[in-house]
């Protein structure tokens, strides 16, 4: 990430060329200088030459100020070089300006011996020989000439003789000479307002340089930056390439232009030749160039193949930087696709901050609209862009008002761009779209494919993944708030109600049913009923809604329901797909009606105590999902559960029922069951073997004694949660058989002895946490496949030393195991979790663990405190690359780490030049001392970074928490553990930051998220030793500031000082 402050850098003065050139005309002139020139023209390198003296101008003095005023001297010695004195004078010149300006000097040695200038031999030993005769009066002259000529030769610069032919050796120059002006002149990309985008353009830089690949395709959303990076990436990598073009608004130009134009374009520049026509003597030629060509968005194929023809037809070492929002496109192009990734709610901030302050210092009344215009914007820079244009001096009120219009509509200018991907789909797949919009978001993939129910909804859903109008992750899809709040406008322009396909309004929808407006064209409504007043409705309220396929009730926030039928519901539409009733208010639904379509029902927390009434053979083909969860007045399944022959999800976690009728196990489709706590349920049918299809069982904090015989059948189980059922005491001895298994949870059951578990070959996880096991279970050790093991919380003294035989164990948590004394060798863990086990002695074997990521030793009284240093100096003397998280008893701070505050929880850092902290890593730590905080049990530590701009004003800022990698998954400090003693964390982490200067805050946080800074009792940070980075600069005096400032603070930093006294 680039600097938002130029100020920090040193720079140079500007200069009136780039790049002078030292040459003897006779020798190069008309040939190579002229090829050489041309090169360096069409790179945008502004190059001098002699012929541009203006005339009357005293040649001497004149050459010699213009090489003062270039950043570059490019010499190139020929035969007859030294011969002419002239030369020689800006030899010395050159030299002269190297020394006392650090200008950039590249010696040529052009078909001729590099030992000759570098020993004065050869017709550069004849030249000065001469010279002495000419010059016997001024023999000091000639001395400053050989000296001269020794001196730049030594420089390491480029032979002829080992480029040839000429065209590669003007390749290289170009080359050499550009990547030395760039780095001169490094984009300060935060100053053009494109905060983040050196990072990825270096990704995308890295796939294109790659030998195999010949097309990039750079893929995303509208607005996320691809043609923003398609050009730096074109201007970083363009002087490699001596035919090159940069086509922007492809797709534009062509609906407005034709191909003619957008071909004409593209051959002019590569070409230097003013046709449209890829004939035969182009087609001759092509093969025989290396170019470069960015294509930006492009929404067909067509338009590559009659702008550019194929990429194949190009000569070797070619290059071609495609942008498009069509993933598919892309991958007909054979292309490495690079995909953009919004922005990081730090780099959003700073983009944010960018255009709605500029350089302004503003109020804190501003931020909190800040956070809330990030938030909407959703890391999209167009979005970013535009809004905080807007809203740049405008006042807090314009602010507050012109953000609430947001949450409704969609903003004019983000619209017209999103929109082009969505006016590029079929009529068939817009529809698609607009159903995730309003009904699916978040919603399993493969469910929503069953729901749509028709022909072409799989490959749909994929093709609006390709279109970046929505994303797959995890199998759920997923879509932009930009997007989403797109979609929803266009549902919205059919200005009549009644005649709107979908209704996601709360008042449209109260209007359309509390009037019995509905119509035929209403094909699916979602009511957030978190934001209506109480409505009755007719029991006939859906009839003329009869084309009704989607219809959900549901609560955003926690609230009751607010529809009710006082005289009950007597139709539901024969369409209807989907039916998701929240509290759904009635003893039970009127099913009949809509059985035969029916794919996903779902009544959660609903007052129902049958699931039909009077529909004693309910049949249905298609009801996949059913779930009745948290329906405490349900007491029982129907008997007749078996002829939901589709049925693939059932849900009755939470539920009063006190047993599964027979019939549920001949459903042979049956995936997943979910029954936790029903705690009614004593047990399972003995036939629950017979479901050959089941994946998933969750029983946890059910009355269950005894698993059935048969549970070994399950063959394809996956997963099972037994956790928390208290009454049972042990597992059949067939639950060996279960060879899919991968994961058990059975934490707080009764479960004291285990059956022999050597059958497992797919088993990674297992948690046996607070089972109050006496020992521990040695059948463990035999289960090779184990990757996590929680068994915490329980009574063993010591684990058997065969547990290093788990060559794959990754995450051992042994928290409040409270008579575990020792450790024994251990495999190779990288997480290891031991809060609380207060009787531990030793812990001498975490030394040969080489991979670890993350201790956690908080609480362990008795541990020995020299032992736990020593652990921690071994562990952060490993590589800097490498991120770890360290918690030990204790509160003594290594003392090498540098920057120390012993009595705050805040510090002030700040860099001379950020480019020393862009790949810094960090080792922080902090010492929490419960004694000084609340009474509350704390779960984690964490950190807030402000960025001070140079007013003393924190403008942007973020959270980072110890463990902030997730190593332990959730498993941190406990709720069951009371610290009573200093305990002390390290960490180390790389962190990307955007301006120089910043205040650190610790915190300690419990599970609902109250922080105490005053708990944090010291706070240290160490930096890895960076060298300065490689920039050329003018010569400066030796006297330089120090490269890092810290300033200890207290834990109630206000942000009001200036800059300049917390850098004193």
């Amino acid at each position: 990430m680039a600097s938002s402050s130029s100020s920090s850098l040193i720079t140079l003065p500007s200069k009136k060329y780039d790049v002078f050139i030292s040459f003897r005309g006779a020798d190069i002139r008309d040939g190579f200088l002229s090829h050489l020139r041309e090169a360096l023209r069409q790179n945008e390198v502004n190059t001098f030459v002699d012929e541009k003296l203006d005339r009357g101008e005293e040649i001497s003095s004149s050459l010699l100020e213009i090489i003062e005023e270039s950043y570059f001297s490019l010499v190139i010695f020929s035969e007859n070089y030294a011969y002419s004195p002239w030369c020689l004078e800006e030899l010395v010149k050159i030299l002269e300006c190297k020394k006392d300006m650090e200008q950039m000097v590249l010696p040529v040695f052009y078909r001729i011996d590099p030992t000759h200038v570098q020993e004065l031999t050869g017709s550069f030993g004849a030249a000065l020989a001469k010279h002495r005769e000419d010059f016997t009066n001024s023999l000091d002259t000639v001395e400053s000439w050989c000296q001269a000529l020794k001196e730049i030769a030594e420089i390491a610069g480029l032979v002829s003789r080992d480029i040839r032919p000429d065209s590669e050796l003007i390749e290289e120059i170009v080359k050499h000479i550009s990547e030395k002006l760039n780095d001169v002149f490094p984009c300060d990309s935060c100053d053009e307002g494109l905060v983040g985008i050196d990072s990825r353009v270096k990704d995308a830089e890295s796939l294109l340089c790659l030998e195999s690949v010949r097309v990039l395709g750079i893929w995303g959303m509208g607005g996320i930056g691809k043609t923003t990076i398609a050009e730096k990436l074109f201007e970083r990598i363009s002087g490699q390439f001596n035919r090159r073009c940069f086509a922007a608004n492809v797709r534009e130009k062509f609906e407005k232009c034709g191909p003619d134009t957008v071909r004409q374009e593209i051959l002019f520049q590569v070409l230097g030749r003013e046709t449209c026509n890829l004939g035969p003597p182009i087609r001759r030629r092509l093969p025989r160039e290396k170019v470069l060509i960015a294509l930006d968005d492009v929404s067909d194929s067509d338009q590559i193949e009659r702008s550019i023809g194929k990429p194949a037809i190009y000569g070797p070492g070619s290059k071609f930087i495609i942008t498009s929002r069509d993933k598919q496109l892309l991958r007909n192009m054979q292309a490495q696709i690079y995909e953009v990734e919004k922005l990081n709610d730090c780099e959003a901030s700073w983009l944010f901050g960018f255009h709605a302050f500029k350089q302004d210092d503003v109020g804190k009344e501003y931020m909190v609209f800040s956070k809330k215009a990030v938030k909407y914007a959703q890391g999209n820079p167009l979005a970013i862009k535009v809004l905080g244009s807007n809203l740049y001096s405008r006042s807090v009120k314009e602010w507050a008002d012109e953000l609430e219009k947001l949450e409704g509509t969609s903003d004019e200018k983000v619209q017209r761009i999103l929109r082009l991907s969505y006016d590029a789909l079929s009529a068939y797949d817009k529809e698609i779209f607009l159903d995730i919009v309003c009904f699916f978001e978040g919603e399993d993939k493969v469910r929503v494919e069953n729901i749509l129910g028709t022909p072409g909804s799989i490959i749909g859903i994929s093709r609006l993944a390709d279109m970046s109008l929505i994303s797959i992750a995890n199998n759920k899809l997923h879509i932009h708030d930009l997007l989403q709040q797109m979609g929803k406008d266009i549902t919205c322009e059919e200005k009549q109600i009644g005649q709107r396909s979908r209704l996601w309004h709360p008042k449209d929808i109260c209007y359309l049913l509390t009037r019995a407006e509905g119509t035929g064209a209403n094909k699916g409504i979602s009511l957030d009923m978190s934001n209506i007043r109480e409505v009755e409705l007719s029991p006939t309220v859906f009839e003329r809604t009869y084309n009704l396929k989607f219809l959900k009730f549901y609560c955003s926030v926690l609230s009751q329901n607010r529809v009710n039928f006082s005289e009950g519901l007597k139709f539901l539409p024969d369409e209807l797909r989907l039916l998701h009733w929240y509290q759904y208010p009635l003893k039970y639904v009127p099913l009949s009606s809509c059985a035969e379509n029916l794919v996903d029902l779902c009544l959660t927390n609903s007052k129902i105590r049958e699931l039909w009434n009077g529909v004693q053979h309910l049949q249905s083909e298609k009801l996949a999902t059913l779930s009745v969860e948290n329906c405490v007045n349900l007491l029982g399944l129907p008997a007749n559960l078996g002829n939901l022959k589709s049925l693939e999800n059932l849900c009755a976690s939470g539920t009063g029922i006190k047993e599964l009728p027979e019939s549920i196990c001949s459903l042979q489709n049956l995936a997943a069951l979910f029954l936790g706590n029903c705690v009614n349920l004593q047990g399972l049918p003995e036939n629950i073997g017979n479901l050959e299809s089941l994946k998933v069982l969750q029983a946890y904090g059910t009355g269950i004694k005894k698993l059935p015989d048969s549970f070994g059948n399950l063959k394809q189980l996956i997963v099972v949660d037994i956790s928390d059922c208290v009454v049972l005491h042990g597992l059949p001895e067939s639950f060996g058989n279960l060879e899919s298994l991968r994961r058990i949870t059975a934490s707080g059951s009764g479960i004291k002895t285990l059956p022999s578990l050597t059958g497992f070959p797919l088993l990674v996880v297992a948690n046996l946490d607070f089972c109050g096991l006496l020992e521990f279970p040695s059948t463990l050790c035999h289960i090779v496949s184990l990757k996590e093991l929680y068994i915490g919380g329980n009574n063993f003294e010591t684990i058997p030393d065969t547990i290093k035989k788990l060559s794959r164990l990754v995450q051992l948590e042994l928290s409040d195991c409270m008579r575990l004394k020792y450790l024994p060798e251990l495999p190779s863990l990288s997480i290891l979790s031991a809060n609380n086990c207060t009787c531990l002695e030793s812990a001498s074997c975490l030394f040969q663990l080489q991979s670890i990521k993350a201790l956690q030793f908080g609480n362990c009284i008795n541990l020995d405190g020299d032992e736990c240093s020593k652990i921690v100096d071994h562990l952060l003397a490993t590589s800097w690359q490498r991120e770890v998280a360290l918690c030990f008893p204790g509160s003594e701070v290594p003392q090498w780490i540098k920057y120390q505050n012993d009595s705050g929880s805040s510090f002030f850092l700040s860099f001379r030049q950020l480019e020393l902290v862009k790949s810094t890593c960090f080792t922080f730590c902090a010492v929490f001392d419960p004694k000084v905080c609340h009474p509350y049990r704390f779960l984690r530590i964490g950190y807030t970074v402000h960025f001070i701009n140079e007013s003393g004003h924190s403008q942007y800022q973020f959270d980072r928490y110890w463990d902030e990698n997730n190593f332990l998954l959730g498993y941190g400090w406990t709720d069951r553990m009371v610290v009573h003693s200093e305990n002390i964390s390290f960490w180390r982490s790389s962190l990307n930051f955007i301006q120089n200067s910043m205040v650190f805050q610790f915190f300690v946080e419990d599970m609902k998220g109250r922080r105490s800074y005053d708990g944090i009792v010291k706070c240290c940070i160490h930096l890895e030793e960076e060298e300065e980075p490689p920039l050329k600069r003018l010569k400066h005096g030796d006297e330089q500031p120090p490269q890092v400032t810290f300033k200890a603070l207290g834990g109630g930093y206000d942000f009001s000082l200036d800059i300049n006294t917390l850098t004193c």
